[in-house]
């Protein structure tokens, strides 16, 4: 049978045993005693402060039993018999000691099914194509228990799974990142700001994008999102999201308040970039798919030696639904940058400020206003198309009626 450490009942005060789960959290650390609990939902799970955690292997004090509930299906709060030794907080990082402890084991039947991983659901799949996949990492948690378990020693099984904070990422894992701001964008859309540790980068590379985990009514979810913040922006990233009414994702994003903490992994993608490659960029994009645009928008001009020509063409409902208005603007008066609105369901121009009329056009993207930007191109164009499913191919359908070079397009 397994042996396991036996919680208390709630309100009960018992000494600490071995086995349990030690953490240490500093008073006013963003990472709370509640959000350790979520992250490792153990039975045993006590919370010390710094000194007492220094001092925890000398004299273990009383505290306070665990109340948390369980985590998520595939990622921390799965600890399936695998346990942490101890955590700590270190400035805005989580350090993580890996020192597992596996309960007494008869190799029953039973034993070994405590252990194996959990098949995740078709949501938590983002359908981002990204490598390796969600449903890789199961079969790679699977393929190690069963070697495992044929060998009768679940030692084999030592390697945890790892949830840091504010460090670089990894596409195998998810890592852990405050909120520090959510400021609303359009009544649909909010940009999110997420803190790194001071003179730290995520290390992307443009147009690479991230998948969030989210957890709703028991089921965990993961979508991609690509940062909107320049790829060397140190500190913090940002990124855009469109809340809709009865999204899954958007129900536990619509939760999200400053001090929360957010599960990211990756990246995957990317767009090859290197300055003077294209003579110009033409970006075609629609709702949020101007995401992966900005920060090539960012690096482009801010290079003084780059001098690559830049056409951005933006497609949404209506004036009112432009993501990101003021950096577009400010974006524009470079002398390399310019940016066209098309605007479906926009009644007339007199509506616009009129530094935007000239270069709006009302209704939807046609062959005709595409031809007249390709031809106004400065250079030859490489073309770049983010938005839905159906934007990107009619966006591929009337590059390809204009008989433009198919290996001159890139979408994302």
């Amino acid at each position: 049978m397994l042996r396991v450490p036996v919680p208390p009942k709630f309100g009960e005060v018992r000494p600490r045993q071995a086995g349990d789960i030690v953490a240490a959290v500093g008073v006013g650390d963003a990472l709370q005693a509640r959000d350790l609990r979520r992250l490792l939902p153990l039975p045993g799970l006590h919370v010390l402060p710094p000194a007492a955690a220094a001092a925890d292997t000398q004299a273990p004090e009383p505290c306070p039993p665990s109340t948390g509930q369980t985590g998520g299906r595939h990622g921390a709060g799965q600890h399936g018999g695998r346990h942490l030794g101890a955590l700590g907080m270190m400035g805005s990082e989580l350090s993580v000691s890996m020192e597992p402890r596996y309960p007494v084991m008869n190799n029953t039947k039973s034993d070994w099914l405590s252990l194996r991983p959990v098949e995740p659901a078709a949501a938590q799949c983002c359908g981002g194509g990204c490598t390796p996949c969600i449903f890789d990492l199961y079969q790679t948690e699977l393929e190690l228990w069963e070697k495992a378990k044929e060998r009768g020693d679940p030692e084999l099984l030592r390697k945890p799974k790892e949830e840091t904070r504010n460090v670089r990422l990894s596409p195998d894992t998810f890592t852990q990142f405050l909120l520090c701001s959510a400021e609303q964008e359009t009544e649909d859309a909010w940009r999110y700001r997420f803190q790194l540790s001071p003179g730290t980068g995520l290390g992307l590379k443009l147009g690479q994008h991230l998948v969030l985990r989210g957890l709703v009514n028991g089921a965990e979810i993961q979508r991609a999102y690509t940062p909107i913040s320049a790829i060397d922006a140190s500190g913090h990233f940002e990124v855009l999201i469109k809340v809709y009414e009865r999204g899954l994702m958007s129900q536990y994003v619509k939760c999200w308040r400053p001090g929360d903490s957010v599960a990211w992994r990756g990246p995957f993608g990317g767009f090859l970039y290197k300055p003077n490659k294209f003579g110009e960029l033409l970006m075609l994009c629609s709702g949020t798919g101007i995401a992966p645009m900005l920060p090539i928008l960012t690096h482009v001009t801010d290079d003084e030696d780059d001098e690559t020509f830049l056409t951005l063409v933006v497609c949404a409902k209506n004036f009112q639904t432009v993501y990101m208005k003021n950096f577009l603007r400010e974006q524009s008066r470079y002398w390399n940058v310019r940016i066209f609105y098309v605007l479906s369901r926009e009644e007339s121009l007199e509506n616009l400020p009129m530094s935007y009329r000239e270069n709006s056009k009302l209704g939807r993207i046609d062959c005709e206003f595409l031809a007249t930007v390709l031809e106004t191109c400065r250079r030859r164009p490489y073309i770049l198309i983010c938005g839905s499913v159906s934007y990107t191919e009619d966006m591929t359908h009337m590059l390809k009626q204009l008989q433009h070079n198919h290996s001159s397009i890139f979408c994302f």
